[in-house]
C-alpha cells in the first residue's frame, strides 16, 4: 500500500511503504493514519502499488520508436478515452519525473477512443533509451489530485506532472532509438534461393549504442545499392524494405536467374551500412520446365547414329542438367549445373 500524506499547500508528499497482512496487528498501522490526520486532515489518500491498478491495460504498441521521428503515436492496448500518459526515462519513476527540457521525458497525451494516443508524443528531443509508461486513469484525477493542481493545469503544462502525483508505472516498457549508427548497423542474406522462389534479406539498424533504432518514416532513407541477380543483372522483382519489427526492416525480392553473382549492399541517407560490406548469394536454378528445355543432336556420317545433348531448364530458362543420348544405346548421363 501507498500511504500519501500531504504536508503543506504544496505539491511535496511523503510516501510511506506499508505491509500490511493478517499476521500483522491493525494496532501497528493506524498510528500512521494518525499521523497523516495530524499533519493534514484535510486530503489523504491510500493507493495500491501493483499494475493491478489499471488491468484493462494490456499492452503498448509498438513497443520502440526513434527520436528521429518529431513525434510519435502509441497505442495503449486497452486504454480508456480520457486517461492521460506521459514517458519517462527508466533512470526515473512517475512520482518525481525530470523536467522536460532535460530530454527524458515527454509531454502529457491524453487518450483517445481505441487507446490511441490523441496527442502524439514530440519524441524528437529525446535521449535514447528504455522509457516507462506514467499513467493515469480519467476516474482517477478526481480522487487523486489536491484541487491546487486541476487536471486541465498538468494536461497543458509539460512539467506540472512532475509533482501532480497519482500516475503509475505500467509494466510495460517503450524503447527510444537514437540516431542510425551505420557502422553498427548490419544486413544479411542467407538461406537457400532458388530461381522463382521469394526471398527475403534483412537489414538491422542500431544506434551508437548498439540498440535498435529507426521506424516507418525512415524506411525511404534505406537504399539497396547494388542488387543484382545471380548472373550479375539487377535484380527486376523485389519490394522496399518493410519494418516487420522496432530496428529490424525486411527486403523480399523473387530472384530470376541462377548463378553465384547475387549481391546485395544497403545504404541509409546516401551513405553504405556496416563499412561498406556486402552481402553475396548463391542462387539455385527452379523446377525443370518442359517447355523450355532445349536440345541439340548430331548425325555421325559413317554410321547413322545420333547423338543429342538435352538441355533442362526452368520456367526462367536458366540451365538444370545436362543430359547426353545415343541412338545407339550405351549410358545415359546427365550432369548438374550448378
Amino acid at each position: 500500500l501507498r500511504l500519501v500524506l500531504p504536508l503543506s499547500s504544496t505539491l511535496t508528499r511523503v510516501v510511506l511503504i506499508v505491509m500490511v497482512s493478517a499476521a500483522v496487528p491493525a494496532a501497528l498501522v493506524v498510528p500512521l493514519l494518525l499521523l497523516n490526520v495530524l499533519v493534514q486532515p484535510r486530503v489523504w489518500r491510500v493507493e495500491a502499488l501493483s499494475s493491478s491498478t489499471y488491468p484493462y491495460v494490456y499492452g503498448i504498441s509498438p513497443a520502440g520508436i526513434t527520436n528521429m521521428d518529431s513525434t510519435a503515436t502509441l497505442r495503449i492496448l486497452g486504454g480508456r478515452q480520457g486517461d492521460v500518459c506521459y514517458l519517462v526515462h527508466s533512470s526515473y519513476n512517475c512520482s518525481n519525473p525530470p523536467l522536460f527540457n532535460t530530454g527524458r521525458r515527454t509531454w502529457l497525451s491524453t487518450v483517445s477512443s481505441g487507446g490511441l494516443i490523441h496527442t502524439p508524443f514530440a519524441v524528437h528531443h529525446l535521449n535514447p533509451g528504455t522509457y516507462r509508461v506514467c499513467y493515469l486513469g480519467a476516474h482517477r484525477i478526481n480522487a487523486t489530485q489536491n484541487a491546487s493542481t486541476t487536471y486541465p493545469a498538468f494536461r497543458n503544462n509539460p512539467d506540472a506532472a512532475r509533482s501532480s502525483g497519482g500516475f503509475v508505472a505500467l509494466p510495460y516498457a517503450v524503447a527510444v532509438g537514437g540516431s542510425v549508427d551505420r557502422g553498427l548497423s548490419s544486413f544479411s542474406c542467407s538461406g537457400d534461393f532458388t530461381a522463382g522462389n521469394v526471398s527475403t534479406c534483412t537489414i538491422l539498424l542500431r544506434d551508437g549504442d548498439g540498440n535498435p533504432t529507426g521506424s516507418t518514416n525512415t524506411t525511404c532513407q534505406i537504399t539497396l545499392c547494388p542488387f543484382l541477380d545471380g548472373r550479375g543483372s539487377a535484380m527486376q522483382d523485389y519490394t522496399p524494405p518493410t519494418m516487420t519489427s522496432f530496428g529490424t526492416y525486411v527486403v523480399t525480392f523473387m530472384p530470376r536467374e541462377s548463378g553465384c553473382q547475387g549481391t546485395l549492399a544497403v545504404l541509409f541517407g546516401g551513405l553504405p551500412l556496416a563499412a561498406n560490406t556486402q552481402a553475396y548469394f548463391h542462387i539455385s536454378a527452379g523446377s525443370p520446365a518442359s517447355n523450355r528445355s532445349t536440345s541439340v543432336c548430331t548425325t555421325e556420317s559413317n554410321t547413322g547414329s545420333v547423338a543429342c545433348t538435352i538441355t533442362q531448364r526452368d520456367e526462367f530458362d536458366n540451365p538444370i542438367k545436362l543430359c547426353s543420348y545415343n541412338s545407339t544405346g550405351g549410358t545415359q548421363t546427365c550432369t548438374t549445373i550448378s
